[in-house]
Protein backbone atom coordinates (compact mmCIF):
# COMPACT_ATOMS: atom_id res chain seq x y z
CA UNK A 1 0.00 0.00 0.00
CA UNK A 2 2.46 2.19 0.57
CA UNK A 3 4.67 1.76 -2.43
CA UNK A 4 1.88 2.41 -4.70
CA UNK A 5 0.48 5.58 -3.18
CA UNK A 6 4.14 7.00 -2.87
CA UNK A 7 4.33 6.03 -7.07
CA UNK A 8 0.90 8.24 -7.35
CA UNK A 9 2.63 11.17 -5.32
CA UNK A 10 -0.56 10.39 -2.47
CA UNK A 11 0.98 9.62 0.85
CA UNK A 12 1.11 12.66 2.64
CA UNK A 13 2.45 12.74 6.09
CA UNK A 14 -0.26 12.76 7.93
CA UNK A 15 -1.86 9.18 5.85
CA UNK A 16 1.89 7.84 6.35
CA UNK A 17 1.27 8.09 9.97
CA UNK A 18 -2.40 7.08 9.78
CA UNK A 19 -1.35 3.85 8.08
CA UNK A 20 1.17 2.83 10.48
CA UNK A 21 -1.21 3.40 13.50
CA UNK A 22 -3.29 0.92 11.59
CA UNK A 23 -3.78 -2.10 13.45
CA UNK A 24 -5.78 -4.61 11.63
CA UNK A 25 -6.87 -5.00 8.02
CA UNK A 26 -9.93 -3.54 8.03
CA UNK A 27 -8.53 -0.12 9.25
CA UNK A 28 -6.24 0.13 6.37
CA UNK A 29 -8.55 -0.95 3.58
CA UNK A 30 -11.04 2.27 5.15
CA UNK A 31 -8.22 4.39 4.89
CA UNK A 32 -6.66 3.15 1.03
CA UNK A 33 -10.04 2.12 -0.39
CA UNK A 34 -10.70 6.08 -1.34
CA UNK A 35 -7.48 6.23 -2.85
CA UNK A 36 -7.73 3.31 -4.69
CA UNK A 37 -7.35 3.56 -8.82
CA UNK A 38 -10.74 3.75 -10.48
CA UNK A 39 -10.76 1.00 -13.34
CA UNK A 40 -10.95 2.63 -16.87
CA UNK A 41 -13.16 -0.34 -17.85
CA UNK A 42 -16.70 1.26 -19.71
CA UNK A 43 -19.81 0.01 -18.21
CA UNK A 44 -22.01 -2.36 -19.80
CA UNK A 45 -25.41 -1.46 -20.77
CA UNK A 46 -26.87 -3.93 -17.81
CA UNK A 47 -24.59 -2.59 -15.49
CA UNK A 48 -25.38 1.11 -16.58
CA UNK A 49 -28.96 -0.26 -16.22
CA UNK A 50 -28.62 -1.77 -12.88
CA UNK A 51 -27.22 1.57 -11.05
CA UNK A 52 -30.05 3.23 -12.83
CA UNK A 53 -32.76 0.55 -10.96
CA UNK A 54 -30.85 0.58 -7.79
CA UNK A 55 -30.93 4.14 -7.61
CA UNK A 56 -35.51 4.16 -7.55
CA UNK A 57 -35.19 1.56 -5.28
CA UNK A 58 -33.72 3.21 -2.80
CA UNK A 59 -35.31 6.43 -3.20
CA UNK A 60 -38.47 4.55 -3.15
CA UNK A 61 -37.42 1.97 -0.29
CA UNK A 62 -38.16 -0.72 -2.88
CA UNK A 63 -35.23 -2.84 -1.47
CA UNK A 64 -36.72 -6.26 -1.23
CA UNK A 65 -36.00 -8.64 -3.87
CA UNK A 66 -40.23 -8.74 -4.60
CA UNK A 67 -39.41 -4.67 -5.59
CA UNK A 68 -36.44 -4.86 -7.29
CA UNK A 69 -37.78 -7.20 -9.67
CA UNK A 70 -41.07 -5.19 -9.85
CA UNK A 71 -38.46 -2.38 -10.86
CA UNK A 72 -36.70 -4.63 -13.63
CA UNK A 73 -39.77 -5.67 -15.22
CA UNK A 74 -40.55 -1.68 -15.81
CA UNK A 75 -37.34 -0.38 -16.74
CA UNK A 76 -37.30 -3.89 -19.02
CA UNK A 77 -40.50 -2.49 -20.61
CA UNK A 78 -40.05 1.18 -20.95
CA UNK A 79 -36.64 2.35 -21.30
CA UNK A 80 -33.97 -1.14 -21.26
CA UNK A 81 -34.70 -2.61 -24.60
CA UNK A 82 -33.04 -5.76 -24.80
CA UNK A 83 -32.48 -6.37 -21.47
CA UNK A 84 -33.64 -10.00 -19.51
CA UNK A 85 -35.87 -8.89 -16.20
CA UNK A 86 -34.26 -11.22 -14.52
CA UNK A 87 -30.92 -10.39 -15.48
CA UNK A 88 -31.03 -6.80 -14.78
CA UNK A 89 -32.40 -7.99 -11.37
CA UNK A 90 -29.42 -10.29 -10.42
CA UNK A 91 -27.36 -7.22 -11.71
CA UNK A 92 -29.51 -4.85 -9.19
CA UNK A 93 -28.40 -7.14 -6.20
CA UNK A 94 -24.87 -7.77 -6.88
CA UNK A 95 -24.35 -4.08 -7.67
CA UNK A 96 -25.98 -2.95 -4.68
CA UNK A 97 -23.49 -5.70 -2.48
CA UNK A 98 -20.62 -4.67 -4.57
CA UNK A 99 -21.34 -1.45 -2.99
CA UNK A 100 -21.82 -2.28 0.08
CA UNK A 101 -18.36 -4.55 0.05
CA UNK A 102 -16.49 -1.61 -0.75
CA UNK A 103 -17.23 0.45 2.81
CA UNK A 104 -15.63 -1.66 5.57
CA UNK A 105 -16.98 -0.56 8.22
CA UNK A 106 -20.41 -0.63 6.56
CA UNK A 107 -19.69 -4.30 5.39
CA UNK A 108 -17.85 -5.63 8.77
CA UNK A 109 -21.50 -4.76 10.52
CA UNK A 110 -23.36 -6.31 7.57
CA UNK A 111 -21.62 -9.66 8.62
CA UNK A 112 -22.13 -9.39 11.92
CA UNK A 113 -25.83 -8.58 11.55
CA UNK A 114 -26.06 -11.81 9.24
CA UNK A 115 -24.42 -13.85 12.10
CA UNK A 116 -26.78 -12.66 14.55
CA UNK A 117 -30.57 -13.16 13.19
CA UNK A 118 -29.55 -15.09 9.89
CA UNK A 119 -30.27 -18.41 9.29
CA UNK A 120 -29.51 -20.75 7.20
CA UNK A 121 -32.20 -22.93 4.86
CA UNK A 122 -31.66 -25.47 2.44
CA UNK A 123 -33.91 -27.48 0.15
CA UNK A 124 -33.62 -30.94 -1.94
CA UNK A 125 -32.92 -29.98 -5.78
CA UNK A 126 -34.60 -32.58 -7.90
CA UNK A 127 -32.85 -35.41 -8.62
CA UNK A 128 -30.61 -35.87 -11.67
CA UNK A 129 -30.04 -38.23 -13.90
CA UNK A 130 -26.20 -38.32 -14.94
CA UNK A 131 -24.08 -40.47 -14.87
CA UNK A 132 -20.46 -40.94 -14.07
CA UNK A 133 -18.49 -42.35 -17.41
CA UNK A 134 -16.23 -45.71 -17.29
CA UNK A 135 -12.84 -45.02 -17.38
CA UNK A 136 -10.69 -46.24 -20.43
CA UNK A 137 -9.14 -49.06 -18.69
CA UNK A 138 -12.59 -50.64 -17.97
CA UNK A 139 -15.01 -49.11 -20.61
CA UNK A 140 -17.44 -52.25 -19.46
CA UNK A 141 -17.42 -51.35 -15.86
CA UNK A 142 -21.32 -50.44 -14.50
CA UNK A 143 -21.72 -46.92 -14.10
CA UNK A 144 -21.36 -44.80 -11.20
CA UNK A 145 -24.53 -42.85 -9.92
CA UNK A 146 -23.98 -39.62 -8.38
CA UNK A 147 -24.84 -38.36 -5.07
CA UNK A 148 -27.92 -36.26 -6.42
CA UNK A 149 -29.50 -39.17 -7.51
CA UNK A 150 -29.01 -40.65 -4.25
CA UNK A 151 -31.71 -38.74 -2.26
CA UNK A 152 -30.76 -40.62 1.37
CA UNK A 153 -27.18 -39.53 0.96
CA UNK A 154 -28.33 -35.89 2.61
CA UNK A 155 -32.07 -36.79 3.31
CA UNK A 156 -30.74 -35.58 6.91
CA UNK A 157 -30.68 -31.37 5.46
CA UNK A 158 -33.80 -31.77 3.48
CA UNK A 159 -35.56 -29.02 4.67
CA UNK A 160 -32.85 -28.36 7.16
CA UNK A 161 -33.13 -24.69 8.94
CA UNK A 162 -30.53 -23.90 11.66
CA UNK A 163 -29.44 -19.59 12.75
CA UNK A 164 -26.40 -19.01 11.43
CA UNK A 165 -25.06 -18.68 14.45
CA UNK A 166 -25.66 -22.32 16.05
CA UNK A 167 -24.37 -23.75 12.90
CA UNK A 168 -21.86 -26.32 13.39
CA UNK A 169 -18.64 -27.03 11.26
CA UNK A 170 -19.72 -30.48 9.91
CA UNK A 171 -23.06 -29.23 9.07
CA UNK A 172 -21.58 -26.46 7.00
CA UNK A 173 -19.61 -28.87 5.17
CA UNK A 174 -22.24 -31.49 4.57
CA UNK A 175 -24.20 -28.53 3.01
CA UNK A 176 -21.86 -27.22 0.64
CA UNK A 177 -21.34 -30.79 -0.68
CA UNK A 178 -24.44 -31.46 -1.27
CA UNK A 179 -24.39 -28.40 -3.27
CA UNK A 180 -21.45 -29.12 -5.50
CA UNK A 181 -23.52 -32.77 -5.82
CA UNK A 182 -26.19 -31.44 -6.61
CA UNK A 183 -28.87 -32.61 -4.19
CA UNK A 184 -29.02 -29.17 -2.07
CA UNK A 185 -30.17 -25.69 -2.23
CA UNK A 186 -29.15 -23.78 0.56
CA UNK A 187 -29.86 -20.03 1.03
CA UNK A 188 -29.64 -17.50 3.78
CA UNK A 189 -32.28 -14.97 5.05
CA UNK A 190 -32.83 -12.61 7.37
CA UNK A 191 -36.34 -11.93 8.84
CA UNK A 192 -35.65 -8.58 10.42
CA UNK A 193 -35.77 -5.34 8.29
CA UNK A 194 -33.81 -3.21 10.72
CA UNK A 195 -30.75 -4.38 9.76
CA UNK A 196 -31.47 -3.49 5.78
CA UNK A 197 -32.94 -0.20 7.77
CA UNK A 198 -29.65 0.24 9.27
CA UNK A 199 -27.60 -0.45 5.59
CA UNK A 200 -29.86 2.18 3.79
CA UNK A 201 -29.10 4.55 6.28
CA UNK A 202 -25.66 4.58 5.64
CA UNK A 203 -25.53 3.82 2.08
CA UNK A 204 -24.59 7.05 0.83
CA UNK A 205 -21.51 6.66 2.22
CA UNK A 206 -21.02 2.86 0.89
CA UNK A 207 -21.98 4.52 -2.55
CA UNK A 208 -19.08 6.96 -2.73
CA UNK A 209 -16.78 4.34 -1.85
CA UNK A 210 -15.78 3.19 -5.28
Amino acid sequence: ILAALAKREQLTPPLWEALHKATSRPELEELYLPLRPQRSKEPTPLQRAAEEVLEEALRGGSCGRAGVRELAQKYSLHGGAQLDPAELAQAVVQTFVRKVRNHVELFQWALEWVWREGSLCVKQTPARSAEVKPSKKSEKAPPVRRAAERPETYAAYFGFERPVCRLQSFQVLAVLRGERAGALKATISVASSAGMARVLLHFPAAAHCE
